[in-house]
């Protein structure tokens, strides 16, 4: 149902799946409500927090707002393989201001 978007993001205060053991699982090794933020440009350089497409402003706002939880999510930073390097050094900036300390760059090593 609609509960699964936020839950199963780690958006919300608690992980919830389809599948019990994977619930569990999420539950154990991410507690914390937002402990995990994913900020994304896509191959047109558009950001995204987790799911949803934000303007540059937003994104500021949204980085601010997660620096000021405690305790701080963990923000992972994804650039499409195509997309500016300026791009995601625009985000990479946005958290350096913000005073963000957990910062991921998660890489697929299947991509092309």
């Amino acid at each position: 149902g609609s509960c699964l978007g936020c839950h199963s993001s780690g958006e919300a205060g608690a992980w919830l799946s389809a599948q019990e053991e994977e619930t569990f699982q999420m539950n154990r090794d991410f507690p914390y409500v937002k402990k995990l933020v994913s900020g994304t440009v896509d191959e047109n350089g558009a950001f995204w927090w987790n799911t949803e497409q934000i303007s540059p402003e937003e994104l500021q706002v949204r980085i601010n707002a997660a620096a000021s939880q405690d305790p701080q999510p963990e923000i992972h930073i994804r650039g499409a393989r195509t997309v500016q390097y300026e791009k995601v050094a625009q985000i990479m900036a946005a958290v350096q201001r913000a005073g963000l300390r957990k910062i991921g760059f998660p890489l697929d090593p299947t991509a092309q």
